[in-house]
């Protein structure tokens, strides 16, 4: 047994339901940019071969995904443009996927990716304000606040699987975008005995 089943039962996390109680302590927590090997900006050149932003669960844990973060900064920001540029024409791919790196568990886009600021709403409700800076040189910013775990539960990954959004568009023109997931990681070796 490890200490962190003190933490909450087994039941508790097999069942769909994550409880933490009490907090957990910092070395668990997860905050990580989404990169495509070594970058962490999204505004990409990604017409005409896609680029692909993710997060890899490591090996030997497993990782719960509460939240993701995302902010786009740009000059006239509007819900139906893409940042400050015109409505994507194949928009923002988002999925979990299986530690063979190939295998999609999820497509969380299956139906209309992201093409438009305000499609971000489909995922984050009303958490994607646009705030109007002040200025001839001032950047709008798109902040965006996908809670995962607001559907019941966060997503589950486990060694190997990851969460990847792919660019399928030119975003150059786009002063910057990142992305960040946030949740909890913990050693494999907690669940082995549930």
């Amino acid at each position: 047994m490890s200490d962190i089943t003190s933490w909450f039962t087994k039941r508790q996390i097999w069942d769909g339901v994550f409880i933490l109680e009490p907090p957990v302590p910092g070395e668990n927590m997860l905050f990580e940019l989404l990169m495509d090997g070594a970058t962490i900006d999204m505004s990409v050149k990604g017409d005409v071969t896609a680029v692909e932003y993710e997060y890899q669960c490591p090996a030997d844990k497993v990782v719960f995904l509460e939240r993701s973060g995302i902010v786009i900064q740009d000059g006239g920001i509007a819900p139906a443009l893409f940042g400050g540029i015109a409505a994507l024409s194949t928009g923002l791919k988002i999925e979990h996927i299986a530690a063979d790196t190939t295998t999609v568990k999820l497509d969380f886009t299956v139906d209309i990716t992201i093409k438009k600021n305000s499609h971000f709403a489909l995922f984050a409700g009303n958490d994607v304000p646009i705030l109007d800076t002040v200025g001839a040189n001032a950047n709008d910013v798109v902040v965006i606040r996908w809670t995962i775990g607001r559907i019941g539960s966060p997503l589950l990954l486990v060694e190997g699987e990851s969460f990847r959004v792919t660019v399928q568009d030119d975003l150059t023109n786009i002063t910057e975008m990142l992305w960040m997931v946030q949740g909890h990681i913990f050693d494999t070796d907690v669940f082995n005995d549930a």
